[in-house]
């Protein structure tokens, strides 16, 4: 037999039982309340209405009358009635009772409803949060810290490669589940979240059981305090972040790539540069020497060290010199001068004779 029908045999039963417990109660105390026939069957009938709605109030009703008859109804243990006002009591006790029956049934029925509809949307918002979860590969935690008892919702169970119900929601079997290059620094994090009472942000990564891959999770979680300032539980969320790792890591490789390659043509950028067939240098707005090639260099006689950092003049002739001076400004300005000849000091020979031309 349904939960749902034992229960309502049961609150018949006790409907027709109330009303057998108050013609015992009053037939005890008869001498003392005689005439007073229904001073406890109008309770009784009414206490039976609200637990046994319309079949048990109109139940508790007819046996509340037939007790009325049979014992206090004159004459006594009989269901002949002398008087016609006994009859006329009777029919108003038997419309109340009927009255009872009809407005506590209409209460039964509404407050079912009322309970249906909350149920239903309670039902309807957990399927839709279980819905959204799933589809956002997320899932909700809470753990009780003093009871130790762990709730998972039904998505982070799949997030945690393991099977519903395959196990108990606990600590220590989310622990296992860490793939164990992250467990030890998962656990120490999560201890001294504990300990500072303090917000909760975890990665780590799972070897799931269901689909053998490695997902990388992401927890954030809360603290909730009770009103001493002890911790209480934490409430949280997971997050399969997998996908963005991944693309991290593409990320990542294709920076390195780049690099790579940026690396290489800069290197034979300088490498075409210091073994060009004319000499080349690089000057500061001042005129000092920024960067210059090895053919120059080989050229002049000397050493990078002793060459850059140094104004281009210390190396010219005299003559040299003010020409540049004279045009240096110019060229600063405008951007471009050509045919220019200078002569430098260069210690494989007493001087050199070279044609500058900027570009």
């Amino acid at each position: 037999m349904p939960p749902f029908v034992q229960h309502r045999t049961l609150r018949i039963l006790l409907s027709m039982v109330i009303p057998i417990c108050g013609a015992v109660f009053q037939y005890h105390l008869w001498d003392i309340l005689k005439p007073t026939i229904w001073i406890f069957l109008y309770p009784s009938v009414f206490l039976s209405a609200a637990v046994g709605g319309l079949v048990g109030g109109l139940l508790a009703t007819l046996i509340a009358v037939a007790l009325a008859d049979f014992l206090f109804i004159p004459p006594s243990f009989t269901f002949y009635i002398a008087e016609t006002r006994s009859i006329y009591s009777m029919c108003i006790f038997f419309s109340m009772g009927i009255l009872f029956s009809i407005v506590f049934e209409q209460l039964h029925r509404s407050l079912l409803a009322v309970k249906r509809l909350s149920s239903f949307e309670v039902n309807s918002y957990s399927q839709r949060l279980d819905q959204a979860l799933s589809v956002a590969d997320a899932g909700i935690w809470e753990w009780h810290v003093p009871s130790g008892e762990v709730f998972w919702s039904e998505s982070l169970w799949r997030l945690y490669g393991l099977k519903k119900n395959s196990c108990q929601a606990s600590y220590d079997n989310w622990l296992s589940t860490i793939a164990e290059e992250d467990r030890a620094t998962t656990h120490e994090a999560m201890d001294q979240a504990l300990k500072q009472k303090a917000d909760v942000l975890l990665e780590w990564r799972v070897h799931s059981k269901l689909d053998g891959h490695t997902h990388y999770l992401l927890s954030r979680g809360q603290p909730l305090l009770d009103e001493h300032g002890e911790l209480l539980l934490y409430r949280g969320v997971v997050i399969d972040i997998t996908d963005r790792k991944q693309s991290e890591h593409v990320l990542q490789q294709l920076t390195q790539e780049l690099e790579d390659k940026v690396e290489a043509r800069t290197k034979e950028f300088f490498d075409l540069y210091n073994q060009a067939p004319c000499g080349y240098h690089s000057l500061s707005p001042e005129g000092t020497i920024l960067r210059v090639n090895q053919t120059e260099l080989d050229l002049l006689g000397y050493t990078s060290d002793e060459y850059l950092g140094h104004p281009i003049t210390e190396f010219m002739t005299p003559d040299s010199r003010k020409l540049f001076e004279s045009h240096f400004p110019e060229f600063m300005r405008t951007g471009h001068v050509r045919d220019l000849e200078f002569d430098f000091f260069a210690r494989t020979v007493v001087s050199g004779h070279f044609w500058l031309t900027p570009i």
